[in-house]
């Protein structure tokens, strides 16, 4: 045997070896993780990137032996143009080549985004499980597979990081949740490429991910090189092993907890004096597990809300904290209760100090008072004028109010009429006032005796951050 002929046979066998190797890799690891069972049907989303690609061939090499029944599907976001269509195009053919049924969702992404006051990454996201979840209730599948692997475990994770994440973030992405399966997550990006490499299998590169315009794409292609190149070059595997061990610790740490949850929470109320004498950080996680339970999702619950829950929790009955414009908590005597809100529980006093750059958040309704010497928002007032004790509440009997370019004062309930505001929405609105005196209804006027004028030095500006009324 010749140089050549020896040096194309070991080239044969290496490239077997990491065929072989990658394929009893991810046999091995659905097995120990139990993803997927015999004859089950699976939605696999593929985008006709490397990752999905490598996915679906994957799932291929164990198709006969678990009798699975794959359904491929893919999402065009409508952005990308020719090259998104080259995209759809790729997988359609590549479904066709393997004889599996082939599912496509157009979606007007950016609409989207801009309907629902998304970003078009949340957009995206959210219409694409949407589909998913379609799909897996038509053809009745046990799962859908994405294909996350161990690099995306990294960003995620690092991402997390940087926005101020606690365990649950190191955890990063589960490999289950729900119906969604992970079945690559075991694998780095370089395993893949090179099985992809290694047995001429064709991709497609979506050209978004070589720029740097999201931060998920500037922590993979600046960041994590850098981190490899001067720190340590196997940090992928470093941090999905750090994944790894969050997973178990939170997954401990439920078991801890699940038996004094059980104790303190009763059908939707919490017990205050047992929940007062946890240490913090089983209140955190209890108040958590109790919200996720009653609300179905976290994504909004900022670590500064939780601990403003926790707060109301040691406070006097009678107290109490919306979540959002449907959910609140309210302090009882001995129970703090989540309840869902109805339009004949705005007639409760509501009473708030008054505080700088603090983002009240009232029935899902986000402000905050900044003072400045510029005007930064639509209403302003004067803010040395304003020389009493300032507060928030609500509508009481008897208020008036001086609308801005009105000499005198007129019944708050004639404003309202006045200003076509209906009897539901009335109940919602708060007044910022000066000693008792109504400077501002929030939403909508300022009082004309604290407009600002030509000689205002200091603006107190009302900034509505969802953009209702003012």
């Amino acid at each position: 045997m010749n140089n050549c002929s020896a040096f194309n046979f070991l080239y044969i066998l290496s490239m077997v070896e990491v065929s072989m190797n990658s394929i009893e890799k991810f046999r091995n690891f659905i097995k120990e993780n139990n993803l997927i069972n015999k004859s089950d049907t699976i939605v696999s989303a593929v985008s006709g990137g490397s990752d999905s690609v490598f996915m679906l061939e994957m799932l291929l090499s164990i198709k006969e032996e678990y009798n699975l029944h794959i359904i491929v599907c893919h999402v065009n976001h409508g952005l990308r143009g020719a090259e998104a269509q080259r995209d759809e195009d790729f997988v359609k053919n590549l479904s066709e080549k393997y004889g599996l049924i082939y599912e496509v969702e157009h979606i007007d992404m950016a609409g989207y985004a801009k309907e629902h006051s998304l970003t078009c990454e949340e957009a995206g996201r959210k219409l694409r499980y949407i589909f998913f979840e379609e799909l897996k209730n038509k053809y009745k599948a046990n799962s859908v597979a994405i294909a996350h692997n161990e690099n995306d475990v990294a960003e995620t994770m690092m991402l997390n990081i940087f926005r101020g994440t606690g365990l649950d973030g190191l955890e990063s992405i589960p490999l289950r949740r729900d119906f969604y399966i992970r079945p690559i997550l075991c694998f780095e990006k370089s395993e893949i490429l090179e099985y992809l490499k290694e047995n001429n299998i064709n991709y497609v590169d979506d050209s978004t991910n070589f720029t740097n315009d999201y931060k998920r794409n500037l922590i993979r292609n600046e960041m994590i090189p850098f981190i490899e190149k001067n720190f340590n070059e196997n940090v992928i595997a470093s941090m999905a092993r750090l994944a790894a061990i969050s997973k178990e610790n939170n997954e401990y740490i439920e078991i801890i907890i699940n038996d004094k949850y059980k104790s303190i929470v009763k059908a939707g109320s919490i017990d205050r004096d047992g929940f007062n004498k946890l240490h913090h950080y089983e209140k955190t996680i209890i108040l958590r597990k109790f919200l996720k339970e009653n609300l179905k999702y976290l994504n909004n619950i900022s670590k500064e809300n939780i601990e403003e829950m926790i707060n109301l929790i040691l406070l006097d009955s009678g107290k109490k904290y919306d979540i959002d414009n449907k959910h609140y908590l309210v302090n009882d005597f001995d129970k703090t209760t989540f309840k869902v809100l109805d339009k004949n529980e705005f007639s409760e006093e509501i009473s708030l100090d008054f505080k700088l750059d603090k983002v009240y958040n009232i029935y899902g309704r986000k402000f905050k008072f900044v003072l400045s010497d510029k005007i930064l928002s639509k209403k302003y007032l004067d803010y040395d004028l304003l020389k009493g004790k300032l507060s928030l509440r609500n509508r009481r009997s008897g208020d008036r109010f001086n609308p801005f370019g009105m000499s005198g004062s007129k019944k708050i309930k004639d404003y309202f009429i006045d200003k076509k505001i209906s009897s539901d929405e009335r109940a919602k609105i708060l007044f910022l006032t000066n000693d008792e005196d109504i400077a501002c209804v929030i939403g909508y006027d300022i009082a004309n005796k604290y407009r600002a004028n030509i000689k205002t030095k200091n603006y107190l500006n009302i900034i509505m951050e969802d953009n209702y009324g003012l």
